[in-house]
């Protein structure tokens, strides 16, 4: 009896560790675009204070959409960042 306790105690720690590890994955994984996109605009920030300008500057996987001496708009996994200034939103670049 005291072991099927154990054993049932035991699957219940697993179980609950499956789903709190399964939840945090999830969460990382929706974050991404906007983290990659945050990396990029410092990049991009860096980009400008050496050269004077953001265009010329690939910053990994993300597109840039537009970049010019005072601004720039780019794009990664269903998100935008216009800049300077800018946070990740939902959706693309505006025209």
């Amino acid at each position: 009896m005291i072991r099927a306790i154990g054993l049932v105690g035991i699957l219940c720690a697993l179980a609950i560790l499956g789903l709190t590890w399964a939840r945090e994955s999830f969460q990382t994984t929706q974050k991404a675009p906007q983290t990659v996109l945050e990396a990029a605009t410092v990049v991009l920030e860096l980009n400008h204070r050496t050269t004077g300008t953001y265009a010329g500057t690939r910053p990994g996987s993300v597109t840039v959409v537009s970049a010019d001496g005072g601004s720039y708009c780019i794009e990664h996994g269903g998100y935008f960042v216009a800049g300077p200034g800018g946070t990740p939103t939902a959706g693309s670049c505006p025209d």
